[in-house]
């Protein structure tokens, strides 16, 4: 996970995110100080960082969508109440962000309760608390568990994951 704002990198391993500089240097044998630990707040988290906030998006008991952020200064993670907090949370989805609206987390695909590959497309908007599913003109078709990273200012490269029938080709990606 890559901070953009100060060049910091996650690396989200069980319940823990370790905190390195992108362009530090490092050898065999390197100890990670304590104060560069982070521990995750559910170990179903996904991580994902806008505006210089690391946030963790994971189910409730009922499966609901929950959401937390990082308390830099309590050193914590402190919930956020959303204003509709009965939207189901689909495992495997994939969480995209842009420099262009650094105030919302876009989630789209997902496996369903039925363990089918979702086409679902959220906004979760950082302003208002809120989760609202968007409607496009082209629908791409459903998938998981593919990993993203944004490339420049406004664009996300989309590669891998699996759709239903079967792992995405590998000699593809997807620009959003």
């Amino acid at each position: 996970i890559y901070n953009y704002n100060n060049g910091t990198v996650f690396v989200h391993i069980d319940d823990s995110l370790l905190q390195f500089e992108f362009n530090g240097k490092y050898t065999t044998n390197d100890k990670i100080e304590s104060d560069n630990i982070i521990k995750v707040n559910n170990k179903n988290s996904k991580i994902i960082i806008t505006n210089n906030i690391i946030y963790s998006i994971y189910p409730n008991d009922d499966n609901y969508i929950n959401l937390s952020f990082f308390n830099n200064t309590s050193n914590d993670w402190q919930s956020i109440s959303l204003i509709n907090s009965t939207v189901d949370f689909y495992s495997y989805s994939s969480y995209l962000t842009t420099l262009d609206e650094i105030e919302s987390i876009y989630i789209y695909g997902g496996l369903n309760s039925e363990e089918d590959a979702s086409t679902r497309l959220l906004k979760l908007d950082l302003t208002s608390n809120s989760i609202t599913e968007i409607e496009t003109s082209i629908s791409p078709s459903g998938f998981f568990a593919a990993s993203n990273i944004l490339i420049n200012y406004n664009t996300q490269l989309v590669v891998g994951g699996e759709a239903s029938q079967g792992w995405v080709n590998l000699k593809q990606s997807a620009l959003w």
